[in-house]
């Protein structure tokens, strides 16, 4: 593997982190965003801006 496949590799692995982190906090955060009788565009612009 050559030093540019590798780095390619590493900026895969690194976007591919930050989109698990990502997901996995909004999933967390999720009950605390949205209350229940909230309309549902309103939710899902919540969910997007925190993501």
């Amino acid at each position: 593997m050559s030093e540019a496949d590798f780095s390619l590799f590493m900026n895969i692995v690194a976007g591919i982190e930050i989109f698990m982190y990502a997901v996995c906090m909004t999933v967390f955060f999720y009950p605390f965003m949205t209350e229940k009788k909230e309309q549902r565009k309103s939710r899902i612009k919540k969910v997007l801006m925190f993501f």
